[in-house]
């Protein structure tokens, strides 16, 4: 390691869009000569990129007051600084990039001779980069407590080089590779302020993904995550579609055998491109999606703002299921928005056991910050929330299926 280099510490407890950024952020610093730390105590300046859900807002603040208290100039970054703005003030007078303006940062590093807008979107998950430099920290540390021959030490140098490169080639038919096709969302639903965090809806350049796309085949990736806020409405702000894409991209991989999973696809866009999911579907290259489905009651989908009813996403699903039974299928649910009575606890329950999904994220409801959700009345009490939510789990997990918690 260099002396005289500058030290960064880079951290994301957010969704994998953040981590995305994280990644992005860690070949910024590297590119303009610093070195990426794993220890906050040793470093120069702390990014931190935040989540703003609020089941992350209490953590993010915790962890915004430990790093605080490390020598480094503190950067909080992230969904926190948008959705959380007068609390973010109050708490901590450091400086702050929105995520919606991540292109800022170049304020704060004018000297920086690559600018961050010159960077590359991540495709591999920032949590990667740190458990990867924390592991190897650690074996070199485990190496330092020997006085190993120069003969022996060779040896074990090589040794660990061709399990590693064997490792890798491994890895990357298995390892998730992400391409990210837009930013920002569309939707309005109710219960949602993110969008305020992650700005306006703004699809990448079909070129620009298909480019993106064969440097992850070309480095021997075979399952690429498509990610996006929200994955359906792309190309609708450059005048063109996600089928669109999807039969650029199909082109690309001609004659590979490619994995799919799709990432954050809203129900109207999946009963509106129905069909080829479908041929994806039985193509084989499609093989996992998330569609968060929020309720199985029509009243609370109209209430929630969701543009599709109940028994067409019910249906599409179905026949994807049909399709391909092994088809992977996950979703989001939430328990306890406003006015919701128990037969529409009871309709969710049952669209969920239909569908056998693989896993299922419950969210109890709490009023996302400025959100229209927050202004209703019939606010359903914390007391019978948390009753509704062991119910949904214990009646679920009974059907078999796996429920999570964020």
């Amino acid at each position: 390691m260099l002396r005289g280099k500058k030290k960064v510490f880079i951290f994301c407890n957010g969704c994998s869009r953040r981590s995305l950024d994280t990644s992005r952020l860690t070949d910024y610093f590297t590119v303009n000569n610093f070195n990426i730390t794993t220890y906050p105590e040793r470093a120069d300046y702390i990014i931190f990129v935040t989540c703003a859900l609020i089941y992350k807002e209490e953590q993010s603040f915790e962890l915004i007051e430990k790093f605080s208290g490390c020598k480094g100039e503190l950067i909080v970054m992230g969904c926190l600084p948008d959705m959380s703005h007068t609390p973010l003030r109050e708490k901590f007078k450091g400086r702050f990039i929105e995520t919606r303006n991540l292109n800022t940062i170049d304020a704060i590093f004018p000297n920086f001779k690559v600018k961050f807008s010159s960077i590359s979107d991540g495709h591999i998950l920032g949590d990667y980069f740190l458990n990867f430099n924390m592991k190897r920290n650690t074996f070199l540390r485990f190496f330092s407590h020997f006085a190993l021959r120069k003969e022996f030490f060779s040896k074990c140098v090589r040794f660990f080089r061709k399990k590693l490169k064997k490792v890798q080639e491994i890895n990357k038919e298995t390892q998730e590779a992400y391409l990210r096709i837009s930013n920002g969302c569309l939707e309005r639903c109710a219960y949602c302020s993110i969008w305020k965090a992650v700005g306006e809806f703004r699809s990448k350049g079909i070129e620009e993904c298909v480019s993106e796309y064969k440097e992850l085949l070309q480095k021997g990736h075979r399952f690429i995550v498509f990610i996006a806020d929200n994955l359906g409405p792309y190309g609708l702000d450059i005048g063109t579609d996600f089928r669109s894409l999807i039969e650029k991209l199909s082109v690309v991989d001609n004659g590979l055998h490619v994995r799919w999973r799709f990432e954050e696809m809203h129900p109207r866009w999946v009963i509106k491109y129905k069909d080829t999911l479908s041929r994806l579907i039985i193509e084989g290259k499609l093989t996992e999606m998330i569609c968060g489905i929020q309720s199985g009651s029509n009243r609370m989908l109209k209430l929630m703002n969701r543009h599709h009813a109940i028994e067409e996403i019910i249906e599409a699903l179905a026949s994807f299921k049909k399709i391909n039974p092994a088809f992977k299928l996950y979703t989001q649910v939430i328990v306890g928005f406003p006015s919701e009575t128990e037969d529409d606890l009871f309709e969710t329950i049952e669209a969920l056991k239909k569908l056998r999904f693989e896993s299922v994220y419950i969210f109890p409801y709490c009023d996302g910050v400025g959100s229209s959700a927050s202004t209703m009345s019939d606010k359903i009490s914390e007391s019978i929330i948390t009753e509704r939510v062991n119910k949904a789990k214990v009646l679920l997990e009974k059907a078999g299926i796996t429920i999570k918690f964020y």
